[in-house]
């Protein structure tokens, strides 16, 4: 269970969809109460990474930034900074789930740490990280 927009939500198999870009993924809430309630945008770079949450008018409503390894920066719709989502996004660079508490990307078979921009552990099928 995730939550988006103060909503909580669970990915169904049909809840996504793309341009024929690939440039956005649309979330539909499908469970929750109130203003959270509905469809909305995941805009998104060629790596999968987040860069933006929108309405389904197309409203921005939270813009995602990264620094060269990774690590976000999360600004309201007017550019202000945030401490973190205020929609409970948790998913940014590159789309995979960011750990707030330990500042890590779960990339699977391994953790990732965007401040020095490396893998806390061996790659499991023994290669090597340059």
């Amino acid at each position: 269970m995730h939550t988006v927009a103060g909503a909580a939500w669970e990915l169904g198999f049909d809840a996504w969809g793309c341009d024929d870009l690939g440039a956005h993924e649309s979330l539909l809430v499908v469970s929750g109460t109130g203003s959270g309630d509905g469809v909305f945008h995941l805009v998104h770079d060629f790596q999968g990474s987040w860069l933006a949450l929108a309405d389904a008018g197309g409203s921005v409503l939270e813009r995602y930034r990264y620094s060269p390894f990774g690590e976000v920066s999360v600004e309201d719709a007017a550019g202000n900074p945030l401490a973190a989502s205020a929609h409970g996004v948790d998913r940014f660079f590159p789309g995979r789930p960011f750990d707030a508490l330990t500042g890590l990307y779960d990339l699977r078979a391994r953790w990732y740490d965007p401040a020095p921009g490396a893998f806390l552990s061996p790659d499991p099928l023994g290669f090597h990280d340059s």
